[in-house]
This record gives C-alpha cells, sequence and structure tokens, in this order.
C-alpha cells in the first residue's frame, strides 16, 4: 500500500502556513542550498495569452531529502469568478524513491515565499535604519511582500506607501494592512513621487504597459526590487551595474528567461556578465557582500522550485506531527500487473 496526505489550505494553516518569520528562514535556507549546489530545480512556463496573462507553469525542485513540483495556473479572468488570479497545487514526494507524501494547496506558499524577497533586500540590500517603503500594486505579491517585512523587520519600516492604478485598489490595501500590521500605509495616486522617497521600492505588478520607475526619480541610495511586471527603464538598471550592484536569486535562469529589463540590457550589450554582483543565496550565507554604503541596488527575481519546495515540507513534517490531513491512497495492496515488471 502506498499512501499519501492531502492538505488543504485551511490544514496548512493550522501547521504555521502564515508565520512569516518561519517561512523566511526557510526561504533562506533554500536559497543558500541553491547558491551551493546541494539542490537542482527547473521551470516549465506554458503561455496562452499574454493580454489575459493566461499560462501554466510547473516548477520542480530536488534536495537532499524531498522533491517537489508547483503546479500552477494563472488567468487575470479568475477574478471574475471570485477566485484567486493565480491557483496552485504542490506535491511533495521522497527523493529516494519518487512515492508521493503529500499533495497540498500551493497558492498561499507561492505567494509566501514571493513575498520573503523583500524580507530579503530589507535585510540585506537596504539600510540597517528605517527605510521608506514604496510598493507598486496592490494585489496578493504587495500584500504577501509587506506581511513578509512587517513580521520580520518591523524596527526596519518607516513610513510605507502603496500605488495602484486602481485608486479603490490602492485604498483598500492600505486600509486592509494598517489594520492588519498596525503600521501606516498610504495609497497614493502618483507612482513617480513614490519612487523618489522610497528607500526600497518593489515592482509587485503582472502587466508590463507602462514604465513606472525612472532612472531619474530613484532616491540616492535605494533598492528597487523586482518581483513582478518589469515596468522599470533600462538605464536605471544600467546605472546600478555601473555604479552600484546588481543581484538576483538566479542570474543563469533570469538570463536565459530575457524578459526582464536585466537580461535584456545584458543582450543589448550594456552590461558584462561580471557586473552581476551576486544571487542573493551567495549574500546569505556570507560569501557576497550585501549593502555596503550609498550604492544603487538592484535585485531582480524569477522565483525558484527551491522555495516551494522548503516551505512545503516543513508544513508537511509539521502537519504530520499533529495528525492534519485526509489520508490517501495510490493504491490499496499492490500496483496493478502493468506496473509490475521483471
Amino acid at each position: 500500500m502506498v499512501e499519501l496526505t492531502y492538505l488543504t489550505q485551511e490544514d496548512l494553516v493550522e501547521v504555521g502556513l502564515l508565520d512569516f518569520k518561519r517561512a523566511l528562514r526557510e526561504v533562506k535556507q533554500g536559497l543558500v542550498w541553491h547558491s551551493t549546489g546541494k539542490s537542482v530545480s527547473g521551470k516549465i512556463a506554458l503561455v496562452i495569452d499574454p493580454l489575459e496573462e493566461w499560462k501554466f507553469n510547473a516548477m520542480s525542485a530536488v534536495n537532499g531529502d524531498y522533491s517537489a513540483v508547483k503546479w500552477l495556473g494563472s488567468r487575470t479572468t479568475n477574478k471574475r469568478e471570485g477566485l484567486p488570479r493565480t491557483l496552485a497545487m504542490i506535491i511533495l514526494s521522497q527523493k529516494e524513491t519518487g512515492i508521493p507524501l503529500a499533495v497540498m494547496e500551493g497558492s498561499a506558499i507561492s505567494a509566501i515565499r514571493t513575498g520573503c524577497y523583500s524580507a530579503l533586500a530589507l535585510e540585506y540590500l537596504c539600510h540597517p535604519t528605517k527605510n521608506e517603503i514604496g510598493i507598486i500594486g496592490s494585489g496578493v505579491m504587495a500584500k504577501a511582500s509587506l506581511a513578509a517585512m512587517a513580521q520580520n523587520f518591523p524596527e526596519r519600516i518607516g513610513n510605507v506607501f502603496v500605488y495602484s492604478k486602481n485608486p479603490a485598489n490602492r485604498t483598500a490595501f492600505a486600509e486592509e494592512t494598517s489594520e492588519r500590521f498596525g503600521i501606516e500605509v498610504s495609497a497614493v495616486d502618483d507612482v513617480r513621487k513614490l519612487v523618489r522617497g522610497s528607500d526600497l521600492t518593489i515592482s509587485a505588478i503582472t502587466k508590463d504597459d507602462e514604465l513606472l520607475v525612472y532612472d531619474s526619480d530613484a532616491k540616492t541610495g535605494a533598492t528597487h526590487l523586482h518581483i513582478g511586471g518589469w515596468a522599470i527603464e533600462e538605464k536605471y538598471v544600467v546605472r546600478c551595474a555601473n555604479e552600484g550592484k546588481v543581484y538576483c536569486d538566479d542570474w543563469g535562469a533570469i538570463k536565459s528567461r530575457n524578459a526582464h529589463p536585466l537580461p535584456r540590457a545584458y543582450d543589448k550589450g550594456l552590461i558584462t556578465e561580471d557586473q552581476i554582483y551576486g544571487d542573493i543565496g551567495d549574500v546569505i550565507n556570507g560569501t557576497v557582500a550585501g549593502r555596503e554604503g550609498m550604492e544603487p541596488i538592484h535585485f531582480d527575481t524569477v522565483g525558484l522550485g527551491e522555495m516551494d519546495l522548503v516551505l512545503a515540507a516543513g508544513l508537511y513534517e509539521e502537519a504530520m506531527k499533529k495528525n492534519k490531513g485526509v489520508k490517501l491512497d495510490l493504491w490499496s495492496e499492490e500496483p496493478v500487473w502493468l506496473l509490475r515488471g521483471y
């Protein structure tokens, strides 16, 4: 008999899904594994309709103990059906045999691990004092980003500003997050003013139909984090490469994807590979320096399967301790005769 555990989103919440402190610790471990070659990961993306951001992704990863795959479907029109834009499932398996151990809801895990990039930027790439924070976007990525920063480094958060093209959305975001996290979040209608006043600017959008972050607007000594959308002026990325620092979660993956301003600038010959200062996993493990002064910094991310794996594995282990989830059989006694080889 082969048995696996099905974990709903409610099960995951009960075993610590929304604990962003634990999530950040685990994400750091996953990024260090990736940068030191102790894990491997890959991604397949199928885009059905770019205008509707209708796509399907499969992200897989293997580390010392587990393997995992996240299957994700996303479409902006889901909102009309009362659904999240992105829906995902994660399958966690034994590394040695491939036996499935758990199937779990993955949308929230995906959002949380993405939000942890903001906490990493605040910890390693921003100033050790309070930072003025500007968030471009008011959706799930923006909310997860602020949650990760607020739970892990409240002492480093100064004023928080949020911009969305939709006035109702940015106002609702500011009201909810101010109450939820106990910090003042202000909705603004001028994105360029937001950029000019922010020590950390976070692009947490999905569309690429308007330039929002201009080089001339960037505050001296500021950090820009890209986690979604590509509305960044190429000139800013090039200046960071020439005068400051450029970090990635995986430069190789970003370069091969060639969708962001950073790899496009590289492809045009505007920057060279040796101007990529390092991957964030190397900053975490101390082999590459983070912020050292008032240099401009750009942090580009693409998302790694290891981050989903470590969060899924930690939640699965906690669920087993607390006897959460529903047990399911792949087969009750033995595999069908066709699967029994000689």
